[in-house]
């Protein structure tokens, strides 16, 4: 297969000298430089969401399968599920309709009605190449679904409390099935997101689709559980009695199976007596999200359901979260600040910083941006990052504005360091970096500065 695919691209590559720079229409590809603009806005794009793009432009008439797609622009055997590549036709569609809204919120008129011309064109043929899986879009046709199916989707949203911003021109993507890990420090905005989310607080300014409705239609209500911070429990009642209760207020005609099927889900007794006011807090946490679950909800919302539990009580709740997900296919949105918790069950992720969404990425893509990379810092990192490729063969690499190369593969710092000093390249530091989740999130809190410079973060 690998080798039949080299045959074709081959025979319709054009020259080295060509490939440097790749246009498309109104799309500028800049191989040497790593960079993509439209119209001459500059469009932010991972490594891998670059590679997607420079194969399709490099071949605009030739039909990809997500096989072929994976083993060129990955380098790797196909090994993955289908959403890997799915996951990022999506997020460059996205980052491609923000590209758009500037080009129009410029006033281009005409030219911006030709870029969305350009844009659905690229749509298109996306959906051509992508074929995930085939039973998966017959089932999404038989719904009536959109392919790309938000089940929260906000634009500018913003909250402010006595003319202070809580929550600024907030715009969050969360998809069906996604288990979306909404991170932040304290007081960055999240509580007030969710509030605003389960119609318990109103934005100032901005909207909030639910299943492509308002959030207070009581159909939307209906399929949505919630859970934020701690569960609202009667402390003279039993689980079982609190579960009546809240049944009772939702309006559940005969709920007695269901309560019961429920807290034995999340590992607790009908029967038991016991008081709630006795209750630890891992029990009462697992009664929080039974209660959440009344109903069938097909969203969760649990705001720090993990809060205070101990590491036994973070598994079970886990657990609990990733089998709802898995087996029930409900979509849950969890806030929460213990991150390697969190990393080992989210699907997506988005981070908040002083009330602005700064940044929404997949699992694929956090697991890409965390994997270690062997750290190089020079006077001249363009300089040096060609020498590299041409002495090293060094090809999975990042260049940035701080002057750092970050290299993806495996080379030999010493081989490396004897390359750029032959060349009178001053090696100022070389390292091996290893970052998770939470590494991630620090790194990503104090790049502010590179951004406000203009540069390019990727960590």
């Amino acid at each position: 297969m690998e080798a039949r695919i080299q045959v074709q691209l081959r025979r319709h590559s054009p020259s080295p000298a060509a490939q440097e720079m790749l246009r498309y229409q109104d799309w500028i590809l800049n191989l040497k430089e790593h960079t993509f603009t439209a119209k001459g806005i500059p469009v932010e794009f991972t490594g891998h969401e670059f590679g997607i793009l420079e194969l399709l432009v490099k071949h605009p008439k030739k039909v990809f399968t997500k096989q072929e797609i994976f083993e060129l622009v990955w380098q790797e055997n196909y090994f993955v599920e289908d959403k890997t590549i799915h996951v990022h036709i999506s997020n460059i569609r996205a980052k491609l309709k923000k590209t758009r809204q500037t080009i129009i919120s410029r006033q281009y008129g005409e030219l911006a009605l030709n870029w969305r011309n350009h844009l659905y064109l690229f749509f298109n043929l996306s959906l051509r190449f992508l074929k995930i899986s085939e039973r998966y879009c017959m089932e999404r046709n038989r719904k009536g679904e959109d392919f790309m199916e938000y089940v929260i989707e906000t634009q500018n949203l913003c909250k402010s409390y006595r003319g202070k911003a809580a929550v600024s021109s907030l715009n969050m993507h969360v998809q069906k099935g996604d288990i979306y890990g909404f991170i932040g420090r304290n007081g960055a905005g999240k509580s007030t997101t969710l509030k605003m989310l389960c119609n318990l607080a109103h934005p100032t300014e901005g909207s909030i689709s639910l299943f492509g409705k308002s959030p207070d239609t009581p159909s939307v209500r209906r399929r949505m559980g919630v859970l934020i911070e701690t569960a609202g429990l009667e402390p003279s009642c039993s689980a079982h009695e609190n579960m009546v209760l809240k049944a009772l207020l939702m309006g559940i005609v005969d709920p007695e199976k269901q309560i019961c099927q429920l807290l034995r889900l999340v590992g607790l007794n009908p029967g038991d007596k016991k008081k709630a006011r006795h209750f630890s807090m891992g029990m009462k946490q697992r009664l929080g999200i039974a209660m959440a679950l009344l109903g069938g909800p097909d969203l969760l919302i649990l705001d720090e359901p993990i809060n205070g539990l101990d590491p036994e009580g973070m598994n079970e709740v886990r657990r609990i979260l990733m089998d709802l997900n898995r087996k029930k296919g409900i979509t849950i949105l969890i806030s929460s600040h213990i991150l390697g918790e969190l990393s080992k069950m989210a699907t997506r992720y988005g981070i908040i910083k002083d009330g602005c969404l700064i940044q929404e990425l997949s699992s694929e893509e956090l697991n890409d941006k965390c994997r270690d990379y062997l750290c190089v810092k020079t006077a001249d990192s363009k300089k040096a990052s060609v020498l590299l490729e041409q002495q090293l063969g060094l090809s999975r690499y990042e260049v940035h504005p701080n002057g750092e190369i970050r290299i993806y593969q495996k080379l030999d710092s010493s081989a490396v360091t004897s390359v750029l000093t032959s060349a009178d390249i001053s090696v100022q530091a070389i390292y091996t970096h290893h970052q998770d989740l939470e590494g991630y999130f620090l790194e990503l809190m104090e790049q502010n500065k590179s951004q406000e410079k203009g540069g390019i973060f990727y960590a």
